[in-house]
């Protein structure tokens, strides 16, 4: 009986070591390397997201303005509106001066 428990007893002891060395080599060892070659990876992986998210942004922009500068009233249009500002502007600063001059113009 005492032979049975010393090797069931020396079985489990080296078990324990086993695992326990296993456990120390890869906190150690491997998972430190692990970590860098993950942090690595996200590094490169967050750059070739950031290169295509740009190119994306990049083309947007491009075609937006593009779209605008489509979008732009004729000469003509662009003509009218500006003397329709201008007589505007130019009416609010001629009530404007009346107003300070003391003309009651209406």
């Amino acid at each position: 009986m005492t032979t049975l428990i010393t090797i069931v007893f020396t079985a489990l002891l080296s078990a324990l070591v086993t695992w326990g060395a296993a456990w120390l080599v890869f906190t150690r060892f491997i998972w430190p390397q692990l970590e860098k070659d993950l942090n690595r990876e996200i590094d490169v992986k967050v750059q070739q997201i950031g290169d295509a998210l740009e190119a994306r942004v990049r083309e947007g922009v491009r075609k937006g303005v593009l779209d605008g500068i489509a979008q732009i009233p004729t000469a003509e249009v662009l003509r009218g509106t500006t003397e329709n500002m201008m007589k505007t502007g130019q009416s609010l600063v001629e009530q404007g001066i009346g107003s300070i001059l003391g003309n009651k113009k209406r």
